[in-house]
């Protein structure tokens, strides 16, 4: 009993139910209504009755527009021009149908009969000159459904089966770039999902390790995926740059909770373990990430061992400006015969030179979990400068 403006409404189907029956619900600025149908048919009926409306095909025709002028042409009979313009008017009236199938279809988000029937309008009308509107609504639609199964794509956490059929989809209507971008967003989504779902509790060592698992194998599976449904090969590049952009996301939380000041290099050694073990899978898998890792975390460790080596030297001035020079113990010099020459028997140790050999002890001790060749360098200087700084 009551009108809307066709602009203002907005269908949509709501599930063939058995208890529901066939309904249809129409949207009305903020009023809601539910429409019943005895049966499918009658349901697809008005669906197509409201395609129709909204593209313009019941628009009133009585006073058309004059027509353009028309290049002259060679005469023809009349039987001939008779013939052409029925079957033009028979094709146009086959695609506009098709065309309606079609929008049945991407409402009902039945993607893949939308996308066999857009490859089939595009065959048909490839060699028609004269429907160029034609071919415009087929790109319309082409990318209405693009857009669609882009946003399914989209989804974090999806099952492989679904994300390989959106891809698959997508590339059928030569959407292969933007599939390759919202698969690899998909993931990333994926993985800061999951790493939303774990607890710190407390225990750092515990976080990372189940942090590394998350990441890496993510990481792996995606690379797996990625060679099957993407077998371009100029499409590697976007594989490497996206496992570099998680190798930097994974390394900025793992700075977050383990690099800072009054950390222990024992926890830190274990977290970097945790770490490795998760690489060297990836690297029985055909993918070597540890020239990455240690491209994130070198400048890390040495301002880690810097930041040790400025606490230590702090503590041991401070000891040295208060220092009596009062011998607190004696080594023999038995078995060094230079320094025998000069202290005679044995060597007094005052307290800072005893204060510097146990820092020096608790340092290397401190070191030994997290050395590798590329902080030798950073070691040593760190040592010397210990030592430069005490005498001074």
């Amino acid at each position: 009993d009551r009108s809307f403006e066709l602009a203002n409404v907005t269908v949509a189907e709501v599930g063939d139910a058995a208890r529901s029956g066939f309904l249809v619900k129409i949207v009305n600025r903020a009023e809601t209504f539910l429409f019943g149908f005895k049966n499918v048919e009658s349901k697809n009926e008005f669906l197509l009755l409201i395609s129709h409306a909204k593209a313009g095909v019941f628009a009133d025709l009585t006073n058309p527009p004059p027509p353009l002028p028309m290049p002259l042409q060679p005469e023809r009979s009349e039987r001939e021009d008779e013939g052409d313009g029925a079957a033009t008017a028979e094709q146009r009236r086959r695609l506009d149908e098709k065309l309606d199938i079609l929008d049945i279809h991407i409402a009902r988000r039945e993607f893949e009969q939308a996308t066999v029937l857009v490859l089939q309008l595009k065959e048909h009308t490839a060699d028609i000159a004269t429907l160029k509107d034609v071919r415009s609504s087929i790109d319309s639609h082409t990318a209405e459904l693009a857009r669609l199964v882009l946003a399914d794509l989209l989804i974090p956490c999806s099952p492989r089966k679904h994300v390989a059929q959106s891809v698959g989809l997508l590339h059928r209507l030569g959407w292969d770039k933007e599939a390759k971008d919202a698969f690899l967003k998909s993931r990333s989504a994926t993985i800061k999902n999951r790493t939303r779902q774990l607890k710190l509790e407390g225990n750092t060592q515990l976080y990372i390790r189940e942090l590394a698992i998350v990441y890496f194998r993510l990481i792996r599976n995606t690379c797996e995926w990625y060679s099957e449904l993407f077998a371009d090969p100029t499409m590697i590049s976007a594989l490497i740059a996206w496992v570099r952009q998680e190798m930097a996301g994974y390394a900025v939380i793992f700075r977050r909770h383990v690099f800072h000041e009054m950390q222990r290099f024992q926890v830190i050694a274990s977290c970097l373990n945790h770490t490795l073990a998760e690489v060297d899978i990836l690297g029985h898998a055909g993918l070597d990430l540890k020239f990455m890792l240690d491209q994130e975390f070198f400048p890390d460790l040495t301002a880690c061992i810097r930041s040790y080596e400025s606490r230590c030297l702090a503590l041991l001035v401070k000891s040295a400006t208060g220092d009596s020079l009062q011998v607190v113990s004696k080594v023999s010099t038995e078995n060094y015969a230079t320094a025998a020459a000069v202290f005679g028997t044995h060597i007094p140790i005052i307290i800072t030179v005893n204060r510097l050999d146990e820092a020096l002890t608790d340092f290397g001790n401190e070191l030994r979990h997290i050395v590798r060749d590329s902080l030798y360098s950073q070691v040593v200087a760190s040592v010397l400068a210990i030592i430069e700084g005490v005498l001074k």
